[in-house]
């Protein structure tokens, strides 16, 4: 599986003096390296709500405080990505939704840059995983749902699962063991009906 590590490089633009009560005003303001701001402004500085557009393409909206980006918005990279949720200072963290260029998305918590904390990984190809992330990639109790609507509850470590798994079927049948090999190893067969089997592989 692919790590998810999200480490944003935002441009800060720098606020001289301290913010008092001020009118807010919207303007446009053109930087030396080609980017622009466009919206509220405070002693000539972003504070509010307004939109920039960076030198390389990408694009931000939303919240600024005192020159930086801070609050909730949208971040679009040149390359296509888009962060839609919390910033602290200029930086992902908090909740919210990240949308890769091959159509996957990971919603949920961000700390620093990367997912951290419980989130949902959702693939292009229907599959699903809701887990406990740090740095970046699922590490802790959670569950894959493939595209069928089979589930494995389990844990993982830098997105591999564990050994110990509970699998269980669409149709409502359920094991619970080892996995061995990729595929089901020793432990029970609980079919929907109640009955109770012992498996060994």
């Amino acid at each position: 599986m692919r790590r998810l590590s999200i480490v944003v490089l935002i441009a800060v633009v720098v606020a001289a003096g301290v913010f008092a009560a001020e009118q807010v005003q919207t303007k446009k303001i053109e930087y030396k390296d080609g980017s622009t701001y466009e919206g509220e402004v405070v002693k000539k500085v972003p504070n509010g709500q307004g939109t920039c557009t960076f030198a390389d393409g990408a694009v931000y909206a939303g919240e600024w405080k005192e020159g930086v980006i801070d609050g909730t918005g949208t971040f679009t990279f040149a390359a296509g990505e888009r962060y839609e949720g919390e910033f602290v200072q200029g930086v992902i963290s908090g909740s919210g939704t990240f949308y890769l260029s091959n159509g996957d998305r990971y919603e949920g918590q961000f700390a620093d840059g990367t997912a951290a904390g419980s989130g949902t990984y959702y693939w292009s190809s229907g599959e699903k995983l809701e887990a406990q992330f740090s740095g970046g990639a699922a590490n802790g109790e959670g569950t894959f749902t493939f595209a069928n609507g089979d589930t494995v509850k389990t844990t993982f470590t830098d997105w591999a699962p564990g050994t110990q798994i509970t699998y269980t079927w669409a149709d409502g049948d359920r094991f619970e063991g080892s996995r061995k090999n990729g595929g089901l190893g020793t432990g029970w067969f609980y079919p929907k009906n109640g009955e109770k089997f012992e498996v060994t592989n």
